[in-house]
């Protein structure tokens, strides 16, 4: 997956995960969930359904961050 270099902020990180692939991506996707699995995840916003395009707002460590 290429990200936008352009981004103010950038992140990237690989993992070998012993799960299949929708299992995965149901974790994943479930991002109003991600503090009950991830610890420096302190908060989450959706606003609306997970699709393509849609808007979500996330505190991890000391800032905020809206992922678009």
């Amino acid at each position: 997956m290429e990200i936008n270099r352009n981004a103010p902020a950038t992140a990237e990180g690989e993992l070998r995960i012993d799960a299949d692939p929708s299992t995965v991506f149901s974790v994943i996707a479930a991002i109003d969930q991600w503090p009950s699995w991830n610890p420096d995840v302190k908060s989450v916003t959706v606003e609306g359904p997970v699709q393509p395009g849609m808007a979500f707002r996330w505190k991890a460590g000391p800032g905020r961050a809206p992922s678009l």
